[in-house]
């Protein structure tokens, strides 16, 4: 009589990834105004900078729209600075423009093609042309009439260029001879905020003041593309008008907090062998402007998952990322989900983690802890008997390497353990999901007289890794 019992083996493989803390402190960043470029019209203008680029002086009256643009995009951030005509002389057109993606010379995009966000302010009324602010995308190519005959005049749509009203100011009035007016531009995806106030806290804006505040649900869909206000250039911009200057520009970008996965998405470990363990990566960037800081915490999670690693506070400077490592390891058939709430200063974001063990299942026949009878047998024959063992699993990942079950060893002790044999066994045979094997045991009694008895020993991989 034989009397197997069955012993597994669990080993454990832990792989941890880790990602580095880069840290930042969010601050208003000064505009080097050397590193940008007149565009447009070239003939049309004369941009004057200051040595150390913290000022720019527009001194002629242009004939073309003409626009000075920054090397890099803005998006989620906050531009501030000081602008105004320096004279008594004209009541035309001063501005900016942000969103930019064209005319840009370096690329030999036709100066007279823009794409952007016009924000601009004249003076007085005149020739079908209001006094005050007007708010507007503009994409297409103008004519080359010039002063009152260019469609930014009027913001006048052909089919060559179009001018889509964004919407009206709160306030409107014109610009003041010889005053400087601080701005103030918050540009986010979902949202575009202006206000004026002058530097002397005098005249008709002596108070800040709200020009313009919308939002992109305000506007139809598909006003731009994908809903959100587009990152892009930011510059001045001047039509027919001279002794304009810009001073003191800075950019505060506001943290945004992007993940991958996003927010509401799952990092997900799909099947893993219980025994196993796998590890997954939560990124986090921040997707502000320059001078903005991404601070926030991501929570710790509980068993089956585990993480993150490193520890869940995070300090992020623009466009920096990290890495928070999670890990799973099953302890059952179930699928596990477990959602992580990300907290930060520029909203929360959940991310749920979800996986599920799968793996292989022993079976035998006899059960384990059962008897393997061979009968008599004669003490100089022998006799074999087939011990039928089966991989029963009802898992089905794709891979299929998650549900074999191989038998590490096989043994045989106890009291008569010499009489018996197994004699095709090797170890290390394979039993995929929904197959056999016939494990032959040998007893020889090898002139014996009596009842033997011993102990089989099966070593297999269920519960572990794959063997």
């Amino acid at each position: 009589m034989i009397k197997p019992s069955i012993l597994t083996s669990a080993s454990v493989l832990l792989i941890i990834l880790t990602g580095s803390l880069i840290s930042d402190s969010q601050a208003q960043v000064s505009v080097n105004l050397n590193t940008w470029s007149q565009e447009g019209v070239l003939s049309g203008a004369n941009w004057n900078l200051e040595a150390d680029g913290s000022a720019v002086f527009q001194t002629v009256n242009t004939t073309r729209p003409t626009f000075f643009v920054s090397p890099d995009e803005f998006i989620n951030t906050t531009i501030r600075g000081r602008f105004g005509v320096l004279t008594t002389s004209d009541d035309d057109f001063i501005g900016m423009v942000f969103g930019y993606k064209a005319p840009f010379d370096s690329n030999e995009d036709d100066p007279a093609f823009n794409d952007f966000i016009l924000f601009d302010w004249k003076q007085l009324p005149q020739l079908n042309a209001s006094a005050g602010f007007r708010l507007a995308k503009v994409k297409g190519t103008h004519n080359s009439n010039s002063h009152q005959n260019n469609q930014f005049w009027t913001h006048t749509s052909d089919a060559n260029i179009t001018f889509t009203k964004l919407d009206d100011p709160i306030f409107n009035a014109g610009w003041e001879n010889n005053m400087l007016y601080d701005f103030e531009l918050i540009y986010q995806e979902d949202r575009i905020a202006i206000s004026i106030q002058s530097a002397t806290e005098t005249g008709t804006f002596a108070e800040k003041t709200l020009i313009f505040d919308i939002e992109i649900s305000d506007l139809p869909e598909g006003t731009f593309e994908g809903d959100v206000f587009p990152s892009g250039h930011f510059g001045f911009y001047n039509h027919s008008q001279q002794d304009v200057r810009y001073e003191s520009f800075t950019q505060e970008g506001d943290p945004v907090l992007v993940t991958d996965p996003p927010d509401e998405g799952t990092l997900d470990f799909e099947h893993v062998r219980l025994g196993d363990n796998n590890s997954l990566d939560l990124s986090i960037t921040n997707g502000g402007g320059l001078g903005s800081s991404l601070t926030g915490n991501v929570p710790g999670a509980t068993a089956p998952f585990a993480g993150p690693s490193p520890d869940g506070d995070f300090t992020l400077g623009p466009s920096d990322n990290v890495l928070k490592s999670f890990t799973f390891t099953p302890v059952n058939r179930t699928l596990q989900t477990q959602p992580i709430e990300i907290t930060s200063n520029a909203g929360n974001a959940t991310i749920d983690l979800s996986g599920q063990g799968v793996g292989p299942i022993f079976s035998s026949s006899p059960a384990p802890e059962g008897l393997i009878d061979f009968g008599e047998v004669s003490y100089s024959g022998s006799d074999v008997v087939t011990l039928d063992i089966s991989n029963t699993t009802g898992d089905t990942p794709t891979d299929l390497a998650l549900t074999g079950l191989t038998l590490l060893n096989a043994s045989i002790s106890g009291p008569h353990a010499g009489l018996f044999s197994l004699p095709s066994f090797t170890a290390g045979e394979e039993v995929a999901k929904g197959d056999d094997y016939g494990l032959q045991i040998e007893f020889n009694p090898d002139g014996f007289l009596g009842s033997a008895s011993a102990t089989l020993q099966i070593e297999t991989d269920e519960d572990a890794v794959f063997g």
